[in-house]
């Protein structure tokens, strides 16, 4: 009789966080209106950049808001961001732990009360002999003395 071992990752890169409008760090060709003002709002705006703002303002309601767990499953941090404060992530706010990804270096870091705790989890973004030039980093849960996070 044989015996089958069956080992599963702890972390499967197949679940979907939520998806909110999050800037690109490389401009994507977008329908944009063929008139001025746009005649399909009522603003005249483009119904594209209105989704795009008021996506960027739930984000930003997320991210300052007092709900660690809402942030976690709402906000990823990806390696090819252009924008500084899409880097960084409060965790657990009343214990003032952040996490920090430096795509330049290929490091994510953890600070809390002035410590520092850095950790090398991939090449340094550019690097011609990376197997993943471009990640997302998730966190599955945290605590004032523990992170859980996945890279895809």
């Amino acid at each position: 009789m044989k015996k089958i071992l069956l080992c599963l990752p702890l972390c499967v890169s197949a679940i979907l966080p939520p998806v909110y409008a999050q800037s690109p760090a490389k401009p994507i060709g977008v329908h944009k209106c063929t008139s001025s003002p746009c005649g399909n709002t009522a603003t005249g705006e483009d119904p594209q950049e209105q989704r795009i703002r008021e996506g960027e303002l739930v984000l930003e309601k997320i991210r300052n808001g007092d709900d660690d767990q809402l942030r976690w499953t709402s906000i990823s941090l990806y390696s090819d961001s252009s924008d500084p404060k899409h880097l960084s992530m409060p965790l657990v706010k009343a214990a003032g732990l952040e996490m920090r990804l430096h795509p330049k270096l290929g490091h994510l870091s953890f600070s809390k009360q002035g410590r520092q705790q850095v950790f090398s989890i991939a090449s340094p973004l550019g690097s011609k002999n990376s197997i993943c030039p471009q990640y997302v980093i998730d966190v599955v849960e945290a605590s004032a003395a523990h992170a859980l996070f996945c890279v895809a």
